[in-house]
């Protein structure tokens, strides 16, 4: 954009976001908390499950606009945009049992955790405060966030040895996907392509293609049982699929 100076990680503008986001994940699931078994718990969940959605498609038309619809980057392909479809149906797709909803908040738990938070830690948005991409970016990875927090502390979600196992499945048919995806188009969905994020990440320090996707593939599952581990440890009464209490 034309007088926009971009995004400068690690810049104060770059704290600034990500204690914004604390807070805003902080209070959203305070209030989940305080009127959890109301209807007010409900309102408040489709409130932001909808709104989260709503933002999310307009990123996906401006990007396009600004990307002159190339399909090496306009695709909604990246896992973050996987998992925040996965966070709206989390919030907006019903209450009580279910297994597409402890599903969806098996996906926003593992990937949130390993994957989508690193978003906030080593961002690849290239926009400065002018342009509608700078928030759009935040927001997207800030509801990714505010899911994640919301299913373990308001919803009381509590993975499994068995969410994991398909959490690690559906990412190796991810992986194929982007795979697949980038070899047909050149592009770099999953960051597992030939190219680089563009931006300082830690794809950055594991080597060339294709010794990276390797080693992608297992820092990923590493730190999905890193994600498994606590709950293991802890053994949690038993685990919820999310049931309105």
């Amino acid at each position: 954009m034309s007088g926009d100076a971009g995004f400068v990680p690690f810049s104060a503008t770059h704290g600034v976001v990500v204690i914004a986001s604390a807070a805003l994940v902080i209070g959203f699931v305070w209030l989940g908390r305080r009127w959890r078994g109301s209807p007010r718990q409900r309102r408040l969940e489709l409130a932001v499950g909808w709104l989260g959605l709503a933002q999310y498609l307009a990123y996906l038309v401006w990007f396009g606009r600004a990307e002159g619809w190339d399909l090496k980057t306009v695709l909604p392909l990246q896992m973050c945009d996987v998992t925040a479809m996965a966070a709206v149906w989390v919030l907006v797709g019903g209450v009580g049992e279910g297994v597409g909803r402890r599903r969806a908040q098996t996906l926003v738990y593992f990937w949130g955790v390993v994957f989508s938070s690193q978003g906030f830690v080593t961002p690849t948005v290239r926009w400065g405060l002018e342009s509608p991409g700078f928030w759009f970016f935040w927001a997207t990875h800030l509801l990714i966030l505010a899911a994640a927090c919301y299913a373990v502390a308001v919803r009381r979600y509590r993975p499994t040895v068995g969410d994991c196992a398909l959490a690690v499945a559906v990412s190796f048919v991810y992986l194929a996907v982007a795979l697949s995806a980038n070899a047909m188009l050149g592009s770099n969905y999953g960051y597992v392509g030939r190219g680089l994020p563009g931006a300082a990440t830690i794809v950055d320090a594991l080597g060339p293609w294709p010794l990276r996707v390797v080693w992608i593939a297992l820092l990923g599952l590493a730190g999905m049982g890193l994600a498994l581990l606590p709950w293991l440890v802890f053994k949690p009464r038993a685990p919820s699929s999310g049931a309105l209490r």
